[in-house]
Parts: structure tokens; sequence; C-alpha cells
């Protein structure tokens, strides 16, 4: 889908950090809106140094140190139908977000869920009043977002969900490539991908691993693939594999060669991860602290869930796995596989141009 001339609509963004998935959906958006995507941004994290190469129908500007007169005036000089800020921590963000209000539909977007905590509670008080005047409308990644999106002030006719999706054309060709050869004999490897950092829990998944292989005996192996300041602290094991930071590009013999994901996150309020790999057809084992395990993990028929810091549980589940037969792991990858097919850069695009493709209702 393109829109028409009549309906085009010129996209600006102000995000953080880039990642290759947003990247697949600010393209979408600029195919369809058939305009270039304004994106700005701060520099690449070092850990998570990605190589973005050519991005065809996007122009990305670096904002770091920019106050914000500086922003709105870049972002004004290009006339843009819609502006998703998706920083808005940032005062200087903020401020620019409240100048453009008059000048085009601005929308917001976060992944935190609703926990109750004063914190919350004072803030949601703020934000109710302000943001709904701010901002048209909220963009966020599932369900477990939208109570917060309530207690921010938005309805639920200003609020669109999907907000994070994979790159489903990278991680459909790893699929088409990879999953018959899967098929024909299961491998007997767990893979996590993610940072080496304490949120996201690799040493209870360490600790657990190691116990659910002597507990069972079995031939499983962990790989795990990522960078972070717990890389000199990684748990060394004959059947733990410690892959350094992957480009997606380089992630397809990795993908060939592993069976099951898992996400052990402290604190994951998303995790596009965990999207990748079940629209790749793999098993899931994931913390009830991973946002995504609400949309593409049902507990007990494609893998299972956790709760977040339990080894105890952890080990379970991973046990669970190793005495699988091959029928029921292969089941569960196909499983995994639908609901992996229910979010993409095309349904991103989709959410965010209907701000303004018709009046978001007040």
């Amino acid at each position: 889908m393109v829109l028409n001339s009549s309906e085009s609509i010129k996209v600006a963004v102000v995000f953080r950090e880039l990642a290759p998935y947003i990247l697949a959906c600010f393209r979408e958006t600029a195919r369809m809106s058939g305009h270039t995507l304004r994106i700005f941004c701060l520099p690449v994290n070092a850990e998570a140094p990605f190589d973005f190469g050519d991005q065809p129908g996007l122009e990305i500007v670096n904002r770091s140190g920019w106050s914000s007169g500086q922003l709105f005036n870049a972002i004004a000089e290009g006339k843009p139908d819609l502006v998703f800020v998706a920083d808005w921590t940032n005062p200087a963000v903020l401020l620019a977000a409240f100048r453009l209000r008059r000048q085009c539909t601005v929308i917001t977007g976060f992944d935190n869920h609703w926990k109750g905590g004063w914190k919350q509670q004072v803030f949601s008080l703020g934000a109710s009043i302000v943001f709904p005047r701010i901002f048209r409308g909220v963009f966020i990644p599932g369900e477990p977002q939208r109570e917060m999106a309530h207690r921010m002030g938005f309805r639920d006719a200003r609020i669109r969900t999907g907000a994070y999706s994979a790159d489903t054309a990278l991680f459909d060709a790893y699929y088409e490539r990879s999953f018959q050869q899967r098929m024909e004999r299961f491998p007997h490897r767990f893979l996590c991908v993610a940072r080496y950092i304490p949120a996201k829990g690799l040493d209870i998944l360490w600790e657990a691993f190691i116990r659910a292989r002597e507990a069972t005996g079995s031939d499983w192996e962990l790989w795990c693939a990522g960078a972070g300041e717990g890389w000199e602290q990684r748990r060394e094991h004959p059947a733990i594999r410690h892959l350094g930071f992957l480009q997606p590009a380089q992630l397809e013999d990795i993908i060939t060669a592993t069976g099951v994901f898992v996400l052990p996150s402290l604190f994951e309020p998303w995790g596009v991860v965990v999207h990748e790999y079940a629209r790749a057809g793999f098993p899931l084992v994931l913390s009830r602290e991973v946002g995504a395990a609400s949309q593409f993990l049902e507990d007990g028929r494609n893998g299972y869930s956790v709760p977040a810091g339990d080894v105890d549980a952890l080990e379970a589940a991973l046990i669970k796995v190793m005495n699988s037969d091959e029928k029921r792991l292969k089941d569960m990858a196909e499983i995994s596989r639908a609901k992996g097919l229910e979010l993409s850069p095309e349904h991103w695009a989709a959410q965010i141009l209907s701000f303004c493709a018709k009046k978001t209702a007040e």
C-alpha cells in the first residue's frame, strides 16, 4: 500500500538510539507515505554497535547536544504532517514538541508497564494534565502498556498498538532458509540474544542451564550472543558458548544451529528480539517481565513463562524443553511462527500513519 497524493503524509521522528528493527519500520513508513522520513536521533550505543549502511527513504540526523530551539527549527523546516516523539523524557525534546503541536499532529510513545508505585502515580498525575494537550495520541507496543496510557490521560481512541516490530523480511528469510534443516533434526541448543547487563538475568540463565543439564544428563547446549559491561563476568562452561555481539546479517548460521530461544530478563518492557525469534520459528522460554510474551507466548503451547529471577523455575522450564520429544518441539516452533506473523513493519507504518489519515478522536 502507498498512500495516494491527496493522502501523502510527511513524517518526522525524534528517537534516541536506532536499531535495525526500527529502521525497517521507518523504511516502510517512508514507502507508504510517499516521502522521505526524517529521523532526529542520538549516536549508536557502544554496547550495540550496529552497522546500518545505506537507508533508502530515510534522512538520519544526529541531534546530540541540540537545544529545544535547534530541534524545533530543524523539524519545522521540513513542514511535517506528523511528528512521532519517542524521547519525551528529554526536556528539550518535550519543549520542542509543545511548540510543534500547533503546526502538525504530534504523537508520542513509551513501553513502560503500569506497576502502581508512588513514582508512577506522581508522574501519571502530571502527565495526564500535560501530555494530552501536547500529543494527539500515543503509540505503544501492546496491551501491557495500555493501562499506563490510560493513566497518562489517553482514551482508547487515541491509542495505537504495535509500536515495536522485528525486521520481518530479514527473519522471514532466515526462517525460509533454515527451518527445514532445523526440523529434520531439531537442534539441542538454546539461544539467548541479549546485552550482557544485569537487567537481562544472564547469570540466572547460566546457573539454571548448568543445573538442568546435570539433572537430565542431556546433550543440550546454550549459545549466548551479545556484549556489554558484564562480558568479563560471563560464566564459562563446556556447554555454554559466548558468541559476542553479532550484526543481524551474521545470525543465519546461528539460527540454523539453534532450536529454542530464551530471554530471562529481570526488566524487559517489551523485547523485539522475542518477535524476531518467534518469526524465525523458535519455541520460547521467557521471564514474566518480558512484555512481548503477552503477544508471542502461550505458556505450555509454544514455550514456557517463568517468574523473573527464579532460578529454580527457569531450571524446571529448561528441563521440560530438554525432555520434550522432536514432535513436541516442532509443534511449538510452528505455533511460534504463526504468532510471529501477527506483527510487521507494514502494520507499524499503517498504525502510525492512521494518526493523520483520519482525525484521532478528542
